[in-house]
């Protein structure tokens, strides 16, 4: 039995908590106040129905809970398109719509009732109904409310729930009875109790005369504060008197000349110093440096760089050629094509075997079960006779099967293109063998321009134009990735890294 339901950012509902009675709760109110938005969201909690609809504007999750008399908490919530369940602490996602959780209806009781009468089936919901829809099954047809009432286990459960209404009819009159002897009893305390009327009316004016009091009490607070707040004017006001009187003896302060001038000069003072100082700094760091060495002609080393561009561009292009030639395919194998022509030489007298299978099969599939006799011998050596035929019409099939993937018989001149291809590729082959050769020969020549490199760093250990020491590992590395030498753009770089 559902106990309590809160509703949160549901339709109209911004927060709304309704606490359910153990007999009928009734809702009542105006139009569009919420009545109706409360049925749907348990339906909603029930089915997983329909709920693009059902966030409050302007929020971005609602949340439907429901808590039960045997202290299950179930909550349905939607955020951002995706629904969700939350079984006593248990999140369950992923769920289409109409889709549950499978214990969602063995905890909250509210399923569907469904009925089976011989081949008619059907689905009822008696827990809800539709505002503007007939009572239950007057506007259904005459077939469905039939199997309705024909279904012996929801007959069973109309009567059981009719036996329950009953049993709690006849508690509540017990409680009744209960309650009318307890107001009963109630009454005769309370006509013991009559005499004390006086005693009322001296408690009410006691309170009068207490509130009297009480605030008496509060205009002697104020009123000590108010005396307290004049003492404490009237020394601040003698303070002020004596401190007149003394100021009243000082004489007038001298005259003040403009002083806008020298804080002009005193600002100006401080630019020219600021200025010295980054002076005074800016010679200390010239001073250790010497003048620029000599340029000298680099061309040998330039000329090495333009030979490594190049030799980079003409390895891409051996590499580029081959990865071309390495995806074309070995000229195909030459079968005997005796068994081939054979095979088609008996394709007609194989489709004849086929189409009488067919026939055969088609006259089979009509035959009904053979009626049990005493002796089942014949039986078995029919069924081991059609497991034959079955097998040999199958192993047919295949065989077709496979005649229908072959090509026609190649010609005897299709040899002479086999040939012209299979030339081709040999061609192709001795293509990549030469392509190969000049990608080693490359190779070699680009070990000996960066031998040469090495070589003229070795001799020259310092860059003539800037004189900062060479690195015949940052020249190749450089000249490789960008294409030609950049040994100062390196080593400057270097060097404002390490400063």
């Amino acid at each position: 039995m559902l106990r309590r339901i809160t509703l949160k950012n549901f339709m109209s509902h911004k927060h709304t908590v309704i606490d359910l009675a153990d007999g009928l709760t009734v809702l009542t109110g105006p139009n569009n106040c919420g009545k109706s938005a409360l049925v749907a969201a348990l339906q909603i909690l029930a089915t997983n129905c329909a709920s693009t609809h059902v966030v409050r504007h302007g929020e971005k999750e609602c949340v439907i809970t429901a808590e039960t008399d045997d202290g299950h908490t179930l909550s349905w919530h939607r955020k951002k398109g995706k629904v969700g369940y939350t079984l006593n602490g248990e999140d369950v996602h992923r769920l289409g719509r109409g889709e549950v959780p499978v214990e969602l209806q063995s905890l909250l009781k509210l399923p569907t009732v469904e009925t089976e009468v011989g081949k008619t089936t059907g689905n009822y919901d008696v827990h809800f109904g539709e505002q503007k829809s007939p009572i239950f099954l007057l506007g259904e047809p005459g077939s469905r409310a039939a199997s309705f009432f024909a279904s012996s286990s929801d007959a069973t459960h109309l009567i059981t729930m009719q036996s329950r209404h009953r049993q709690r009819v006849g508690e509540h009159r017990r409680d009744e009875k209960k309650l009318l002897a307890s107001a009963a009893s109630t009454a005769a305390d309370l006509q013991r109790y009559s005499t004390m009327d006086d005693v009322d009316a001296r408690l009410q004016q006691a309170e009068q005369d207490f509130a009297k009091i009480d605030s008496a009490v509060k205009k002697i607070a104020e009123i000590k504060s108010l005396v307290s707040k004049i003492n404490s004017v009237a020394s601040t006001r003698s303070r002020l008197a004596a401190r007149l009187l003394n100021l009243e003896k000082l004489a007038s302060p001298p005259f003040q000349h403009d002083v806008e001038a020298a804080g002009a000069m005193i600002g100006r003072l401080k630019v020219v110093n600021s200025a010295r100082t980054n002076a005074s700094n800016l010679l200390s760091v010239c001073e250790p440096l010497s003048s620029p060495p000599e340029l000298h002609q680099v061309s040998d080393c330039r000329n090495v760089g333009h030979k490594l561009v190049s030799l980079r561009l003409r390895i891409s292009q051996i590499i580029r050629r081959q990865a071309a030639v390495s995806r074309i395919q070995p000229p195909p194998t030459v079968f005997d094509t005796e068994r081939l022509a054979l095979l088609v030489d008996g394709l007609p007298s194989a489709a004849a075997r086929k189409q009488a299978l067919v026939r055969q099969l088609s006259v089979l599939s009509d035959l009904t079960v053979q009626p049990r006799t005493d002796s089942t011998n014949e039986l078995l050596t029919l069924i081991g006779q059609l497991k034959n035929r079955h097998a040999q019409l199958r192993h047919e099939q295949r065989v077709i099967r496979s005649f229908k993937r072959l090509s026609v018989t190649p010609k005897l001149m299709d040899t002479l293109v086999l040939s012209g291809s299979i030339n081709t590729i040999r061609k192709q082959q001795l293509s990549v063998f030469d392509y190969r050769t000049s990608l080693n020969d490359a190779v070699s020549s680009l070990d000996e321009c960066h031998k040469r490199v090495r070589q003229f760093v070795a001799a020259s250990p310092e860059c003539p134009t800037c004189g900062a020491p060479l690195d015949a590992d940052t020249l190749v590395f450089s000249s490789s990735k960008a294409g030609i030498p950049s040994h100062s753009v390196v080593t400057h770089h270097n060097q404002g890294a390490t400063e």
